[in-house]
């Protein structure tokens, strides 16, 4: 997995935000939430405080980035 979780945000507010993370990768930083396809083989299964759960679709496989903030 190329991409590194640096943060993460509340779109919205209340019982409607929706979690999302800030992942940067190679080329690029991207927003993403539950359910978002990146690159065309990683789905978002989950967004929390402690990092991200993926899903390599090709073989199915659980991937998790872990959000390692600045001291």
């Amino acid at each position: 997995m190329p991409y590194q979780m640096i943060g993460r945000l509340f779109e919205g507010e209340g019982p409607k935000a929706v979690e999302m993370a800030l992942l940067t990768g190679p080329s690029q930083v991207l927003s993403v939430k539950r359910g978002d396809v990146i690159d065309g083989q990683w789905r978002v299964e989950q967004v929390t405080a402690s990092g991200v759960n993926l899903t390599w679709l090709p073989a199915k496989l659980p991937q998790n980035i872990a959000f390692r903030p600045a001291p």
